[in-house]
This record gives structure tokens, C-alpha cells and sequence, in this order.
């Protein structure tokens, strides 16, 4: 069995410990890539750098839940408890049905002096998260992917991390999905903002089957959360000054004094064993972000490569031909040669319709002059020099020219039918790869949960 097989199926989880570019990140992906056998991997990335993995890369959101806001106290004083803030969150969410709703009552109790306090550390904190567009009045369901916070203030990145924390603990407690969980809080466990709400939920975490890999550049300062730490397992990257003291103070093997990158240290708290492997990092592609879907009409009316492709019109010539009352739109070929004309906006389409009709308009009337001269000239013919003969050919001259106002206008309305069908057609689209993707999301949960029982059953010698 390799090293991070051991690691991933052990009961205790894992605690990466290293300087700044050791390589830690490196390690955290290594494994997330080898723990394929978890229902649900989620990655909390404050910065930004995960999006290389392949999982889906999402935008934090905590849903309104009564047992969630209910816990908050544990997450902002995991010593205390909060008992003030209990108070004031438990008046403020009767007849409250969405975040809106409920940060309004905590300015009630905040007008009325009552809860002053516990009402103000709570606002305080959910309106930066409001702000930031993190709460939502749905609940979405949480799957495997990559919960991306580099975008948030950084008051509110931690703070948001704390929560969805929080969110997976409370999921996990109703259906024990066997989930990997990474969280990136190295840069910030010196402030203590993350480290009180990780490190005593290590034991409920395994009771409701989380695997935390935890990252941090030096191990906290105080002896109980040091202690927790090094009862994990444990990968040791370069510490730089720092080998030397944690060598003496926490019993660590001689071996961390000259850990050179790739290489990392690895402690089995099972067997309290230590090995030294090689971490080799993986060449990612690029990741491709994704651009917001513009409608159709948009990209007309913006210039831009997608607009010229898609505008490209094969200009050879366009004449309506009437045939007895009956037109016709025809498109001629004037050259031999095939020359295209790129359009970049909307107004260049309405040009080019415009000469068109123009042009079949100018054929028309010409007939139409053609006629009236020839007219002209039969008038002196006897058969013409009744008056009732004559009436009668300007009637009928006279419905013509109203039938060709009546094609002129709808021609010239056809557009705005054609915009209205290709956007009729894009919303019914957009409402088709939505449920795709949650058909898919369906798919890949199934698979995973089938692959993990093919596991399960391989591991105790059980025929699949």
C-alpha cells in the first residue's frame, strides 16, 4: 500500500505543516487527486489556487437554516458558547423565513436594548457576509467541488470559510456522505480565526465520517491545539528555523533538519512511524474560466470575433421579383468569385436590409412607370376613351401599390420576429443544460457512491 493510501484510509486526519512555498498546496492536490474513493471532496480555496483541479469550481453560499444560524454562537465563541448571542438568536428567527428577514429582527432587538450585544456580534458579521453575496435563501444542495473565496474581502473570507464549514458539519450529520474536506488556513492561523472552530471538531469531524486536511505554516501556539495537531497525521515540509525548534519541542524525527523540496516528511499516527517520500508536482493545464452566456441579439449588437463569425454573409447580389401580384425574395449570383462581408453591429444588418429593399423598391416603380407610359400612349386608343375602362385601370394600379406598402412593412418587422424566436429559443436552452447538469450532478453522485461499495466490498474480501 503507498504512502497516501495509508494517509486517505486512515481514521485520523491530515495535518500538512511547512514554510511558505514548501509545497504545500503541491501535497494538498497530490492527495485530492488520489482520494477518489470519497463520495464528496470539497476544497476551501481563499486563494485561488485550486481551480486547476478537475472539479467544479463554485462561489461560496450559505443557505437559510435554522440549525445553522442556531450554531453560530459555537463558530465566533467556541469557548464561551456566547450565551448573550444565543439569546438574541433565538428571538430573531420567530416568523423569520429568510436572512432578510431575520437581520431585520436583530435590528429590532438592537432599537429595543435587548441582546444588545450578542445582536450586534451577530449583524456585524452577517451584514459584511450579506454585502459580499454570500447568504442565500435556497438551499443548494453541497457537492464535490471547489468552493473558490479569493474574490471576498478578506475580513469576510474567513469568516465565510467558517461557515460553510460549519454547513458541511451540519450536512454530514443527517446523511455521513464519506467526504474529503482540504482547508487552506496557513496564511491566517496566526490571528487565531480559523484554528478554534478546526481543531476541537477533529473528533466530530471523523464521527461523521469528514476527512479534514488541515494546512498551516507553523503549528499554533497554544498546547492543547498543538497537542490535538500531533496526534493526526502528520507531512512535514521544509520549516526552515523552525526544524530545528519543532525537532526538540515536539519529538519530531531527525530527518526534518534537512527536508529539501520535493521532499516531505510523513508521520502514521497509527503506526507512529515516519517516512520520508518525494512529492512530485503535477503539470496542470490552464484553467478555463468561464465567460457569462450573452444572449444572441448581444452579440450582434457588440463587435467582437464571435459577432464577425457569426455575420459573415455571403454578399452576391439580392432582387425581389414580382410575378402577377406575387413577390418573391430571390438572392442572384452578380460575381463569379465568392466575397463575404464582415458585420460588426446590428445597424450594418439594418443597412444592408435596407439597400435591399431599396433596390427591389427603385425595379418596381420603374415597372410601375414602364406601365403608366405605356398607358399613356393606349389612351388615345378608342378602346381607352371611355371613362368607365379608365376608372377601372387606376383601381387596380391602386391595389397594387397598397399591396406593396402592406410587403414593404412586414418585411421590414421580419427582424424583430427573428430576435424574438432566436431568444425564445435560447431561454428554452438554458433551461435544458440546467436540468442536464443537475441530471448529471445525479449521475456522478450514483457513480461515486457505486464505486465506493465496489470498494468497500474489494476491501473486505466480499465478491463484487
Amino acid at each position: 500500500m503507498n504512502w497516501w493510501e495509508r494517509l486517505l484510509s486512515s481514521p485520523r486526519h491530515i495535518v500538512l505543516l511547512g514554510s511558505t512555498r514548501s509545497g504545500k498546496t503541491t501535497t494538498a492536490m497530490f492527495l485530492v487527486e488520489k482520494a477518489f474513493f470519497y463520495q464528496r471532496i470539497i476544497v476551501l480555496d481563499p486563494y485561488g489556487e485550486y481551480e486547476i483541479l478537475e472539479l467544479p469550481v463554485v462561489k461560496p453560499k450559505v443557505p437559510f437554516n435554522e440549525e445553522l444560524i442556531k450554531s453560530i454562537p459555537s463558530v465566533l465563541r467556541p469557548f464561551s458558547g456566547g450565551t448573550e448571542m444565543t439569546a438574541a438568536i433565538t428571538v430573531a428567527l420567530r416568523n423569520a423565513g429568510s436572512w432578510t428577514e431575520f437581520i431585520n429582527n436583530l435590528n429590532v432587538l438592537i432599537e429595543a436594548r435587548r441582546f444588545t450585544r450578542g445582536a450586534e456580534a451577530v449583524l456585524s458579521r452577517l451584514l459584511l457576509l450579506q454585502d459580499e453575496g454570500v447568504l442565500i435563501n435556497e438551499n443548494i444542495p453541497l457537492g464535490s467541488g471547489v468552493i473558490d473565496f479569493s474574490n471576498l474581502s478578506e475580513e469576510a473570507k474567513y469568516l465565510a470559510i467558517q461557515f460553510v464549514l460549519l454547513r458541511i458539519f451540519l450536512e454530514n450529520k443527517y446523511d455521513r456522505v464519506l467526504t474529503l474536506t482540504v482547508v487552506e488556513e496557513a496564511k491566517q492561523q496566526k490571528q487565531g480565526i480559523l484554528t478554534p472552530i478546526v481543531v476541537p471538531m477533529l473528533d466530530l469531524a471523523s464521527k461523521l465520517n469528514i476527512k479534514l486536511i488541515t494546512i498551516f505554516q507553523t503549528l499554533p501556539a497554544e498546547k492543547e491545539y498543538r497537542e490535538t495537531l500531533l496526534t493526526q497525521n502528520l507531512i512535514i515540509h521544509e520549516l526552515g528555523h523552525l526544524a530545528e525548534k519543532y525537532w526538540l519541542e515536539c519529538s519530531f524525527d531527525k530527518k526534518v533538519l534537512d527536508i529539501k523540496k520535493p521532499e516531505v516528511l510523513v508521520f502514521f499516527s497509527d503506526e507512529n512511524k515516519w517516512k520520508k517520500v518525494k512529492v512530485k508536482a503535477k503539470k496542470y493545464p490552464k484553467p478555463k474560466r468561464l465567460e457569462p452566456r450573452v444572449s444572441r441579439r448581444k452579440q450582434l449588437e457588440e463587435p467582437g470575433e464571435e459577432a464577425e463569425k457569426m455575420l459573415k454573409v455571403k454578399e452576391k447580389g439580392e432582387s425581389i421579383i414580382e410575378d402577377r401580384g406575387e413577390s418573391e425574395e430571390k438572392v442572384k449570383e452578380e460575381n463569379s468569385g465568392e466575397e463575404s462581408v464582415n458585420f460588426s453591429s446590428l445597424k450594418e444588418i439594418e443597412e444592408v436590409f435596407l439597400r435591399a429593399v431599396s433596390k427591389s423598391l427603385e425595379k418596381r416603380f420603374q415597372s410601375i412607370d414602364e406601365r403608366i407610359k405605356r398607358l399613356e400612349k393606349s389612351l388615345s386608343a378608342p378602346e381607352f376613351r371611355d371613362v368607365s375602362v379608365l376608372e377601372e385601370k387606376v383601381r387596380v394600379l391602386s391595389q397594387r401599390f397598397e399591396r406593396l406598402e402592406h410587403r414593404v412593412a412586414a418585411n421590414s418587422s421580419s427582424f424583430e420576429r427573428i430576435f424574438d424566436l432566436i431568444e425564445s429559443c435560447e431561454a428554452r436552452f438554458r433551461e435544458l443544460d440546467k436540468r442536464l447538469s443537475q441530471l448529471e450532478n445525479a449521475l456522478r453522485r450514483i457513480a461515486e457512491y457505486l464505486e465506493y461499495r465496489e470498494q468497500l466490498r474489494s476491501m473486505r474480501g466480499e465478491e463484487v
